[in-house]
């Protein structure tokens, strides 16, 4: 191999960075003794094998890049996707929202009227409240006179039980009553003024006061009693007791002036004032004929005097007889006792039906 060649072969190694060199020294050149021609094919190989990593990783970034693309627009219609429901979501939570305002409106109005019901709840609370301490007060005060009433009615109870021990027997009280009205009116049987004590206003003749109550009703003068003509004249009886009078019966004068009776006053009392005269009247006579007897109502007067007065002028007083009838007022009393004590026992036996009602 010439110089030449060895020159152009060395040039053209030079060019392969993988050929070994093992420097010698030979007419003054440098060259290789040695050389691995075998090396020149896994050059070849390499440069293909860097060209194919060249072109994979070509392929690879292709690759990536299309797979890149290809997730980006996946991605993207994902977002597209979610965007769309966004706003979906979006519309319905504005129209919740705008139902959600409306309903807080409504609400804020309700609760504005609650409020406004509320107040005026309070305020009725605050007067039945007041109502509820007065009608308490009224409660306890009732309470009080409940007690006080319950206390009086067991004292009540009390004093009808005593009365109704001592009132057992009201009839043999009543059977007493009647056996002494029943002596009274034995006593007083007939004509009360017979028993009495007579006097006059003056004394004409022997006509004596006492003529007019000796049961005679002889209508002569000498029967009689007579006054002088005196200024009111007047005839009086006094009954011993008091009386409770129902009647008196006056017999005139036949034999002479039976006009001298008229407008005489019957008076009965318990009083002598003025000699009996201004008791109470019973009756005035407007007249009575000759020889007649006449029966005037005294309506139960009560008194012990009788009185008969022709007042307002002098006259002459004649009286030919003078019957009182009537019941002592002891009876009366005992009568009216009795009645009392009926009445008593009456309500005594209602209010103990009454409360054996309210016990049962």
């Amino acid at each position: 191999m010439t110089e030449d060649n060895y020159s152009s072969t060395m040039k053209i190694l030079d060019i392969d960075d993988n050929m070994y060199v093992k420097p010698r020294t030979r007419h003054g050149f440098q060259y290789s003794v040695h050389f691995q021609w075998w090396k020149r094919s896994f050059g070849i190989a390499a440069l293909c094998l860097g060209l194919l990593c060249i072109l994979l990783l070509a392929g690879i970034i292709g690759l990536c890049v299309n797979f890149t693309g290809q997730h980006y627009c996946d991605e993207r219609d994902q977002l597209q996707t979610r965007n769309n429901n966004l706003t979906k979501e979006r519309d319905q939570l504005q129209t919740i929202n705008n139902n959600l305002t409306k309903e807080r409106d409504q609400l804020q109005t309700s609760y504005n009227n609650l409020v406004k019901e509320r107040d005026q709840l309070q305020t009725s609370n605050n007067n039945l409240t007041k109502e509820r301490d007065q009608l308490q007060t009224s409660y306890n005060n009732l309470i009080k006179e409940r007690d006080q009433l319950q206390t009086s009615y067991n004292n009540l109870t009390k004093e009808r039980d005593q009365l109704q021990t001592s009132n057992n027997n009201p009839a043999k009280e009543r059977d007493e009553l009647q056996r002494e009205t029943e002596k009274l009116n034995n006593k007083i049987k007939g004509n009360l003024a017979m028993n009495g004590v007579a006097t006059q206003s003056s004394l004409y003749g022997n006509r004596d006061a006492s003529d007019a109550i000796d049961g005679k009703r002889n209508t002569h003068y000498e029967s009689c009693t007579h006054t002088l003509k005196d200024s009111n004249p007047w005839w009086r009886v006094d009954l011993l007791n008091e009386y409770r009078i129902t009647e008196v019966t006056l017999t005139n004068r036949g034999d002479c002036c039976p006009e001298r009776l008229d407008g005489a006053e019957i008076r009965i009392g318990n009083s002598l004032e003025n000699n009996g005269i201004n008791n109470p009247r019973c009756a005035v006579i407007s007249h009575i004929p000759a020889g007649e007897a006449h029966t005037f109502q005294c309506s139960g007067m009560h008194g012990r005097y009788v009185v008969v007065v022709i007042p307002g002028r002098s006259e002459w007083l004649t009286l030919c007889e003078l019957e009182v009838y009537g019941t002592p007022a002891e009876r009366d009393s005992l009568q009216t006792s009795n009645n009392n004590l009926t009445k008593e026992r009456d309500q005594l036996q209602i209010s103990y039906n009454n409360l054996t009602k309210e016990r049962g």
